[in-house]
């Protein structure tokens, strides 16, 4: 792989890993509302609890794989 194809890799998944993070932020933030209605007696919708907590536990992941992917190459070179 030359340098600048590993740099162009680099860049994609950083790109990749800040739009993950973007988006739990997203979800922690529609969380975090749905936790104070929970605390003032109004119960949010259980299966916009389960996709919204699905949707942080995939960015997770895919925050991981970037982290992952930006680095691969690195020890080789």
């Amino acid at each position: 792989m030359t340098y600048q194809q590993h740099l162009k890799k680099n860049v994609q998944s950083c790109s990749k890993l800040f739009d993950s993070i973007d988006r739990s932020e997203n979800i922690l933030t529609q969380l975090e509302q749905m936790t104070v209605e929970t605390s003032q007696g109004n119960y949010p919708d259980m299966v916009a609890i389960v996709e919204k907590t699905h949707a942080l536990r995939h960015n997770l992941d895919m925050i991981l794989v970037g982290l992952i992917e930006a680095r691969a190459g690195t020890e080789a070179a």
